[in-house]
């Protein structure tokens, strides 16, 4: 997120809390949402493989404007990853 010589899609992008086994992160809601997402789960299995070599290990993103438990991944018709809205309450 911080170091340029990385070339990382999350350059820029900003860590704001971890909670229990959720990171959540501010990225700008733009173009890329979908790669850095990917590098992010990326990140997150290879960082538990070091602990846990032989377990089955899976990140899923979810992308929100506001953090909710009940956020689930929303892909669109080309599979890329799209910002999940809560339903609406009457």
């Amino acid at each position: 997120c911080f170091d340029p010589s990385v070339a990382s899609p999350l350059l820029g992008c900003k860590p704001c809390a971890f909670i229990h086994d959720e990171l959540i992160i501010r990225v700008p809601d733009d173009e890329w949402l979908h790669e850095r997402a990917q590098e992010l789960q990326k990140i997150m299995v290879g960082a538990m493989l070091v602990a846990l070599p032989n377990a089955p290990i899976e990140a899923k993103a979810s992308a929100m404007r506001r953090w909710d438990k009940n956020a689930k991944p929303v892909y669109d018709s080309r599979g890329r990853l799209q910002v999940w809205q809560p339903k609406e309450t009457k």
